[in-house]
């Protein structure tokens, strides 16, 4: 899977035409097969637990709302990694010189929590992600970009990475399962690099941080 590097027009309200890139979180942001499998289960129900928000046209930041998201927000017990009492996004959060400029349409920005690990890459596609002495099983992965594993797969290749929680869901045996982009960064904006699963629990085990991420 390669990342689709062609560009799009969007007519602005005032009647201005803005090249744009293909976001990197959306799935047109890529060339090649883009499924990743499902882990926990044939079922699995998403939890809304993010907060999504873009910048509209005139550089204002709102928030992408979503009905099922609110209607389950309400008297709502969190994960111990979210903190529910930092969701919102301000321009304090974005980088000032982003705003007003041609990559400002296709940011996503949000809350979420995020560390800095190592990922191994091992023999026959598995892959573990490690920080300090803990370590565990990545569930399912898609590198989307090309990694030294890919040259090399009879090698444990390790590499440091930085991750974010995307999207939470729970699985047929009501355990939560994590939705994690590996990032790659490029003048404050975060881009994914790699889509992988696994168990929450585990990811709680990391040292992580709470933290706003403007992704491209």
């Amino acid at each position: 899977m390669r990342r689709n590097n062609a560009t799009h027009i969007l007519k602005q309200k005032g009647g201005n035409i803005v090249v744009t890139p293909f976001p990197s979180w959306s799935w047109i942001g890529w060339t090649g097969q883009n499924g990743v499998g499902e882990a926990g289960g044939a079922w699995r129900k998403e939890d809304h637990v993010l907060r999504f928000y873009h910048i509209d046209e005139e550089g204002n930041i709102q928030e992408l709302i979503s009905q099922k998201r609110d209607q389950a927000l309400l008297n709502k017990s969190f994960p111990s990694w979210v903190d529910s009492t930092k969701t919102v996004i301000t321009a304090n959060d974005i980088p000032t010189h982003i705003i007003g400029t041609t990559v400002a349409p296709a940011l996503l920005c949000f809350w979420s929590s995020a560390c800095h690990a190592e990922i191994h890459f091992q023999r026959f596609g598995f892959a573990q992600i490690r920080q300090g002495n803990i370590a565990f099983s990545i569930l399912h992965h898609r590198i989307s970009e090309h990694s030294h594993y890919l040259a090399q797969p009879w090698h444990t290749v390790i590499e440091p990475a930085d991750f974010v929680v995307i999207r939470r869901s729970v699985g047929d045996d009501a355990r939560g399962i994590l939705d994690l982009l590996r990032l790659k960064w490029n003048a404050g904006v975060a881009y994914r690099s790699g889509l992988f699963h696994i168990m929450e629990e585990e990811w709680e085990t990391l040292d992580t941080i709470w933290r706003p991420i403007v992704l491209g």
